[in-house]
């Protein structure tokens, strides 16, 4: 807690975030439909990157709160040359992330981590 005013336990108490949400990592409609919600915000967004972006120098890219791994997977498809990591604080959610990845991409490239 820093030296603000905002920052007494009352402020904080009252201020705070609502609980992480959180799901059934074993409910496989719940994992689809945040791959999908990825893929949805992705075309509105015209992609995973922006077009102006330059890549050619790029050899690893941090998907910090990979969640499912849909970012890892899209980045790793897309870019071979490029080493992925994702990151999640969800140790099984990290873990439906690598069956998801494996499934589709068998690479040296991609690594996923708690």
């Amino acid at each position: 807690m820093g030296n603000y005013a905002y920052s007494s336990p009352e402020w904080e108490r009252q201020h705070s975030l609502p609980p992480v949400y959180a799901f059934d990592v074993e409910d496989e409609n719940e994992i689809t439909r945040l791959l999908l919600q990825h893929r949805y915000l992705s075309e509105c967004m015209g992609g995973i990157l922006p077009n102006s972006l330059d890549l050619s120098q790029v050899k690893r890219a941090l998907d910090a709160g990979c969640g499912a791994g849909g970012w890892v997977y899209e980045l790793a498809w897309q870019y071979p040359s490029v080493k992925v990591m994702g990151i999640d604080q969800r140790s099984d959610l990290v873990a439906k992330a690598e069956e998801f990845v494996s499934n589709y991409i068998v690479s040296e490239e991609i690594s996923l981590l708690t």
